[in-house]
């Protein structure tokens, strides 16, 4: 009778590695993508929260999450936005972080950067499209959130240290 629990044991134990080797096998297939621009997008978010109450040890830490959380790359399997993409949606991050040290009431104030289609200037905050929503700059258009809640970066919103600052009016 032990002999059978120390089998059936060792049997369970095999079951859970075996599993979960499988598990680490399938996530490290080495399919990512769009890795890179995930972590720059990522890290322009980070350093821009700065300007929304976000203190340097928070935006470090930030970025340190999303350097590792963007390994799994983007969620659009096919969307790998080029580099010209990229460099113009960090840009409208750091812009849209100057707006927020000028103390903008709403990106109404801040007319040099282009918004999406269809997103009302008066209705948004800078600080709630650098913490959650930089998909409605026009020129970070391409990391819309997909069906799951998560945008294409893979990142859902920032540690947000200032929640009450950063709400629409």
């Amino acid at each position: 009778m032990r002999k059978n629990a120390r089998v059936l044991s060792a049997a369970v134990a095999l079951a859970i590695v075996g599993s979960l080797s499988g598990a680490f096998a399938s996530a490290c297939t080495g399919d990512a993508v769009g890795v890179e621009a995930c972590q720059q997008i990522e890290a322009a978010r980070c350093e821009s929260a700065t300007a929304c109450g976000v203190s340097d040890t928070e935006s470090q830490y930030c970025s340190a999450f999303y350097r590792d959380q963007c390994l799994h790359g983007m969620t659009n399997p096919g969307s790998d936005p080029s580099t010209a993409s990229i460099n113009a949606c960090t840009e409208a991050i750091h812009a849209t972080a100057g707006c927020a040290r000028t103390g903008a009431a709403s990106m109404a104030q801040c007319p040099t950067i282009a918004l999406a289609s269809g997103v009302d200037p008066t209705t948004i905050l800078p600080c709630a499209i650098i913490k959650r929503t930089p998909e409605v700059l026009s020129a970070c258009a391409f990391i819309q959130p997909t069906g799951d809640g998560t945008s294409s970066t893979g990142a859902a919103s920032m540690p947000d240290a200032s929640s009450d600052a950063d709400a629409s009016p």
